[in-house]
């Protein structure tokens, strides 16, 4: 799987992040001998602004032909190949905060149609597999995303109580980067990527969330 395949991750500084992405760089190489890893350390952004898109490589054919991208609190618990067979051009599950209605539909329908793009469910910007060229121009759309969201002056779709505002703004970015591409898309069920904050048993990548991590070597 070495030619087919690099795995990505960004990290700060940060201690305990580093801990975690090469755990769950662990995790990966331990069901997968031969993939790549690359993991990329840059200083943390001004929030909301996220350091994810650094990690992910930015020559079209190079260095595998998929990329896949995982946060830090992630576990690989088993081969990756079964998610490349048959893949699209992006392939990721659709983010908690969407199906458990804590996206208002109105707000993320404005912010949506502010740039003339359709409202479609957001994704998990935690795990999400792609080919390497898309992998590259998502390294340039992903942070212009970022900032045409913030600079557009509307409201948080997001109505979660205890969080701040654009706690998500990584999410609402990669969908309208992956929709303004007119990108062929794969939604993941819990099987691909499952969400551990939501007390999913594990798939094939498990999410703990930051908060919920569990350290591989015990």
């Amino acid at each position: 799987m070495s030619d087919e395949l690099t795995v990505c991750y960004a990290v700060t500084p940060d201690g305990r992040y580093r801990r975690m992405a090469a755990a769950s760089a662990y995790t990966v190489a331990r069901h997968n001998p031969d993939v790549r890893v690359r993991i990329v350390e840059v200083e943390a952004a001004d929030y909301a602004y996220g350091i994810k898109p650094a990690a992910l490589p930015r020559e079209p054919a190079a260095p595998a032909p998929w990329v896949l991208f995982l946060d830090a609190d992630t576990e690989a618990t088993g081969p990756l190949a079964p998610l490349m067979a048959g893949a699209a051009e992006f392939n990721a599950r659709v983010g908690s905060a969407w199906s458990d209605g804590w996206v208002r539909a109105r707000q993320w329908a404005a912010l949506c149609g502010h740039f003339g793009l359709p409202a479609r469910p957001g994704f998990n910007a935690g795990a999400f597999l792609c080919r390497g060229r898309v992998a590259a121009a998502l390294a340039e759309a992903w942070p212009r995303w970022m900032r045409a969201i913030r600079e557009a002056g509307l409201e948080d779709p997001q109505r979660q109580p205890r969080k701040p505002a654009w706690w998500m703004l990584d999410q609402y970015a990669l969908t309208l980067a992956v929709v303004e591409a007119g990108l062929g898309v794969a939604s993941w069920t819990r099987r691909e990527h499952s969400f551990g904050w939501k007390g999913e048993g594990p798939g094939l990548i498990h999410h703990y969330g930051a908060k919920r991590w569990r350290s591989p070597f015990g």
